[in-house]
Order: C-alpha cells, then structure tokens, then sequence
C-alpha cells in the first residue's frame, strides 16, 4: 500500500505540477517582424528546443540554406528542471561548463599588445577571424571596426596600443555560419602585456549555462539578466502543436 501511495506520489509531483506542458518542440519566433517595414529575413539561422519528458532536450541553431545544399548546424544536449512556469536550461547531466579565463602577464619584453588563445589543455587554438575597434581621439577614423590581419595564426600582435578593443573567434569556438566572438577591452591595458585567453568550453555551453525561460500560453520567452526590458532583444519560441 506504501509503495502504491509512493508511486502516486511521484506521478502527481511529475505531472500534476505541470512538467508536462514543457514538452514538445519549439521554434524561433521573431517577435515583431510582422508589423515591420522592413521584417528582417525568417531564414537567418533558424532555432529549436525538443524538449522531452525525460527532462532531457536538444537545442539546434542551423542555417537556411539553399534546396541543393546541406545546412550547417550545431546542438547542444542537456537537462532542464522547472518550477511553476519557468524552466531552467542545463548542459548535459548538469555539468557546469567552465567557460574562458583571462591572465595577463605585463612587462614583458616588447613592444604593443600580444594575445594569445590556448585550450584547456593549453594547446594554442587558431583564431579564424579578428577586427579592431577605435573610439579614441588618437586614431584615423573614430568609431571604426576594421578586420585585422594576423601575423601569425594563434596569436594576435598589436604594436599600436590606441585602439579600444579587439574582437576574435577562436578556431572551434562555434560554427562558421553563427556570429559569435569574444570582445576584449583594451583601455589601461600598456605596452609590454602578453593577454593568455583559455578556452574551457564551446560559444553554446557557455550561452546555455543555466538559462532560463518563461512559459507564457505557449511561447517561451527568454529571461534577460543584460537587458534593461524583459523580453527586449531575447529569444521567444512558439511551441508547435
């Protein structure tokens, strides 16, 4: 009798505090792009949940590409939990991934800037993109955001110190069709600094730490920590029926 009531128990705790309603799948909805002039584009990099009762679920980025072609995506797979009508995004098996760390060694012996981006391991990544950012007075052209030609592939060597920040993509860091980079200021920073970024984990495992969503009827709406709106610039998902 114990074991039957147990049993009930669990089943209700599942399903009767509302686990259910999660399950499903979700696409990308663009908030507003119906009463736009100009509605940006429904084919840039389309996005989906399947999330599953197991409190398992896959995450997938792709891009539209044409009928001839196939489209190049990336997946995350995880776990999620909920409480009323939020639901909370983990990587897989709730394994916290350690994201990226900054050193900075300065007085060093030359001259500019050098950054350079290794692994976890410490092995030197390649870096497949970077530009440079100017705001300053001391520069060419203000407010420019210029690409940036390495002279070598895993390490970046700025000899003048006047520009504001560097942006860049570590090889590996996430596809070649997302737009994901990391932004690093350069203000206080002297001549003489060799800047180590390590890498611990992939552009979506740092994204999906721990995020959250609001269910609301039947869209997920994001739960913005960095907008000063709710719901202002976050990802929305319309579950399909």
């Amino acid at each position: 009798m114990k074991l039957v009531a147990f049993s009930f128990f669990i089943f209700f705790h599942i399903y009767g505090f509302g686990q259910d309603k999660f399950v499903g799948r979700y696409n990308w909805l663009m908030l507003l792009s119906d009463t736009l002039e100009n509605p940006p584009p429904n084919y840039l990099y389309p996005k989906s949940f399947i999330i599953k009762s197991d409190f398992t679920y896959t995450y997938t980025e792709e891009e539209d590409s044409s009928p001839y072609e196939k489209p190049m995506k990336e997946s995350i797979n995880g776990s999620w939990k909920f409480s009323e009508d939020t639901i909370i995004f983990f990587n897989k098996n709730y394994i916290k991934p350690k994201g990226y760390k900054y050193n900075y060694f300065p007085d060093q012996k030359f001259k500019g800037i050098k950054l350079v981006v290794k692994d976890s391991k410490l092995k030197p990544i390649e870096i497949d993109w970077c530009s440079l950012d100017s705001i300053g007075i001391g520069t060419q052209r203000e407010y420019s955001d210029v690409p940036y030609r390495l002279p070598l592939k895993n390490e970046i060597i700025l000899k003048d110190t006047v520009y504001s920040s560097i942006k860049f993509t570590p090889k590996g860091f996430c596809k070649e069709f997302r737009d994901c980079y990391f932004t690093l200021g350069l203000d206080g920073i002297k001549s003489g600094t060799l800047i180590e970024l390590i890498v611990y984990s992939r552009e979506m495992e740092i994204m999906f730490d721990n995020k959250r969503f609001i269910l609301k009827k039947n869209i997920l709406h994001e739960v913005s920590t960095e907008c000063y709106l709710p719901d202002t610039w976050t990802n929305n998902f319309i579950k399909i029926k």
